[in-house]
């Protein structure tokens, strides 16, 4: 027998063979209650399967699983949850992602199809997808993971945030973003533009968290901003930009009729650059994405500063920020007074 020389160990593929199911593994700590039974606390792995009724045996290897995986820390006999899962896997955090990544999943399963869309059969659109009040919330929880802080942040710096009067959130949906630029600047008001399924929901949604006064919803497809007889001081748009990458000077020049002259324009996206799709979560991203028939889920600064240049718009400015593992472009832009 000849024996083949071993040159390359075979590690890539057994770390995605084994943690292809880690998600699934994830989804069932959440759903089971193991991280809310753990939250500040130290457990042995007898007390956590006694309180869920589980097999200790399976429950002890389950543990370490989630151990290998950075969910939990061992400590001695005892686990306890890692850093990042009390602050994003138990309910009673404010910062709770439970629900979002159970959407993940949704998403991640669309990988199945990936033999027949390939070949050029188109899946079903789900137009109904993102209309709903507890959409709005699960939307509303995965930007509080670090978007709208990073926002905010960004919007007060830039000169003349504070004398700003009208702003429009533009596919704004749960309008979590408003909320937190109304809370920095007291003398502003928004109007969230959004889908007109997805109006009245929207107006509930800010009732519930107390901004009814400040804030309200205009029904209306952005392709429509046209049919807007108003202008405002300030527009944002986060994360709905990409429908129209083949040419953002379509949707720019837009927005740039619906603002005063001088008007502010903020843009927030996830970032498309050389290191983009050396990350795992941001080319299974675009991958689905694709499947899915949308041209991208990625804007570079550059083909943003190009087409807003085009459309009127110039004194530019950018931060790039980490959101989880991949990377996001905050730009703002200034309406060329006439």
């Amino acid at each position: 027998m000849n024996l083949p020389t071993v040159n390359v160990k075979k590690n890539v593929l057994d770390k995605i063979a084994y943690e292809s199911k880690s998600l699934d593994l994830l989804i069932f700590g959440i759903e089971s209650g193991i991280f809310d039974l753990i939250d500040d606390k130290r457990l042995d792995f007898k007390e956590i399967a006694k309180a869920l009724n589980f097999n200790s045996s399976i429950t002890k290897a389950l543990l370490n699983a989630y151990v290998s995986l950075g969910l939990l820390e061992k400590c001695g006999h005892n686990y306890a949850l890692s850093a990042e899962s009390l602050e994003y896997l138990v309910k009673s955090s404010p910062l709770y992602q439970g629900e979002v990544l159970l959407m993940n999943q949704v998403h991640t399963n669309i990988l199945s199809a990936l033999p027949k869309v390939i070949k050029g059969e188109k899946l079903e659109p789900n137009k109904k997808m993102w209309l709903g009040c507890g959409m709005l919330k699960k939307i509303a929880q995965h930007a509080l993971a670090g978007m709208v802080q990073n926002t905010t942040e960004f919007a007060i710096g830039i000169k003349g945030f504070e004398n700003v009067k009208t702003m429009c959130d533009l596919g704004g949906s749960h309008g979590t973003f408003s909320m937190a630029l109304i809370d920095r600047n007291k003398n502003l008001t928004a109007e969230i533009i959004d889908l007109p399924g997805n109006k009245d929901v929207i107006e509930e949604y800010v009732e519930l968290k107390g901004y009814q006064n400040k804030i309200s919803a205009i029904g209306l497809d952005l392709n429509n901003l046209e049919e807007l007889e108003k202008t405002y001081g300030l527009a944002l748009a986060s994360n709905v930009l990409y429908p129209w990458k083949e040419d953002l000077s379509v949707i720019f020049k837009k927005i740039n009729k619906i603002l005063n002259p001088g008007g502010i324009f903020i843009s927030n996206h996830f970032l498309l650059d050389d290191n983009t799709y050396y990350n795992v979560s941001a080319a299974f991203h675009e991958l689905i994405t694709k499947m899915c028939g949308y041209p991208s889920h990625f804007l570079s600064k550059e083909e943003l500063i190009e087409a807003l240049e085009k459309s009127g718009f110039d004194n530019f400015n950018t931060k790039v920020y980490e959101y989880g593992s991949m990377s996001c472009l905050l730009l703002s832009a200034r309406k060329i007074k006439e």
